[in-house]
């Protein structure tokens, strides 16, 4: 009979705190989006709520020839590699595992910012 009644406390309590989270759970989301409207009113739009995949860019390089790769792609490829250099003079990277190869791929911070994202890590020196 004690087992029982500890099960009967501890379905009590499990509700009282599934209904707080319901009533709370609504009152803390205004919270934030208040909180998120007044940042955005002072800096802008500082953090994009959503990715824009259109804006990645991921070339291959090969034979002097430049091959635009899926993002998806990409992310799996650049994670292969050594290494991922700023090119000089540019904000692209390239990314290689021999840096003397003519085989790399030429990515920018966009590409960079999706991939980790997604649990891709790059290799940025």
């Amino acid at each position: 009979m004690r087992v029982i009644k500890t099960i009967n406390l501890l379905l009590i309590l499990f509700i009282i705190a599934l209904s707080l989270n319901l009533v709370l759970s609504n009152k803390i989301g205004i919270y934030f989006e208040d909180m998120r409207n007044q940042v955005e009113a002072l800096y802008g739009s500082v953090v994009p709520l959503s990715f824009d995949i259109n804006k990645t860019k991921c070339l291959f390089h090969n034979d002097d020839r430049l091959n635009e790769i899926p993002i998806d792609s990409c992310c799996a490829e650049i994670q292969k590699q050594i290494a991922c250099k700023q090119v000089s003079g540019q904000s692209d990277f390239k990314c290689f595992v021999s840096e003397s190869s003519e085989r790399y791929y030429l990515i920018d911070r966009n590409t960079i910012n999706y991939c980790e994202e997604e649990g891709y890590n790059a290799k940025i020196k």
